[in-house]
């Protein structure tokens, strides 16, 4: 079953797209455990893309003395 159609039968259900098993909490799409391991996941990029001298954002060569990248520093702006 394609990605999309899943999703949408489990949105329709009531069920969190990304698992299928726990209902979200009000005034979200996903459950608290899918929500959780995704921002554990961006951390971690994020870390990993720092530690390699590159922009956090989007993966670029960042500025020198900045976090980011020239086109994210000015796209923040």
């Amino acid at each position: 079953m394609p990605e999309t159609l899943r999703y949408q039968r489990r949105r329709q259900e009531g069920l969190c797209p990304q698992c299928g098993k726990a209902i979200p909490e009000e005034g979200y799409v996903t459950c608290h455990a899918c929500r959780a391991s995704l921002q554990r996941k961006q951390e971690q990029r994020y870390l990993r893309l720092q530690a390699q001298g590159r922009c956090g954002r989007c993966g670029q060569p960042r500025d020198s003395g900045n976090f980011t990248c020239a086109t994210c520093i000015s796209e923040v702006k």
